[in-house]
């Protein structure tokens, strides 16, 4: 009778112990299921921060891009405006823009102008244009032309078609102790020498000899 009270009670005991035993495992076992779950999410959430940060800073370089692509037209288109401004004084051809800067030598610089038509009625012409350098070479006046200036032209008188407007630039390279002075840049319609326009420039002191 012992044996069999002792057997029930001690098999209650372990019943009620592997009940508990049990719920522990699943509740640690949930536990441990809801710690992995919150951390896939936090994975998920950093690396979504991550992209989100790049995809900002991709869209922050975008915007600048095409801000400055935008700035840049803007002046372009200011620049066309101005060039083709049918209500601007004179009519006929004429010299716009002209610049004449110290070139990467000691004895190169670059020239560039626009050569604009001017008209109420346009129509596609032929230009004819030069240019010449007066100063002093030997302490005795000198003037060289286009074709002694400018190594990628063989000619002293070049033309360009244009319809609106042409921008024209070089680089000039100084014959041996020249000093310049000036720049000349000439222009006129072709078949039309009378309609000549010429435009007479300082040359820079910077980078001279």
């Amino acid at each position: 009778m012992v044996f069999t009270l002792g057997w029930v009670a001690g098999n209650r005991y372990f019943s009620e112990a592997m009940q508990v035993a049990r719920l522990r495992s699943d509740q640690i076992e949930a536990a441990q299921q809801a710690l992995e779950e919150q951390r896939k999410e936090l994975i998920r959430l950093r690396t979504g921060a991550e992209v989100d940060a790049d995809a900002l800073e991709k869209l922050r370089q975008t915007v600048a891009r095409l801000d400055e692509k935008s700035t840049a037209q803007r002046e372009e288109l200011m620049l066309y405006g101005k060039l083709l401004d049918l209500n601007a004084d004179g009519e006929g051809l004429q010299i716009l823009r002209a610049e004449v800067a110290p070139g990467r030598g000691a004895s190169s610089y670059v020239y560039s102008f626009v050569v604009r038509q001017q008209a109420t009625t346009l129509k596609p012409i032929k230009v004819v244009y030069t240019l010449r350098a007066d100063g002093v070479q030997q302490a005795e006046e000198k003037s060289y032309d286009l074709a002694a200036l400018d190594p990628a032209v063989d000619s002293d008188v070049l033309d360009t078609q244009l319809k609106y407007f042409r921008v024209i630039e070089g680089e000039i390279r100084l014959p041996e102790q020249f000093s310049p002075k000036t720049l000349t840049i000439s222009a006129w319609p072709a078949g039309a020498p009378q309609q000549r326009r010429d435009l007479k420039l300082d040359w820079p002191e910077e980078g001279g000899q």
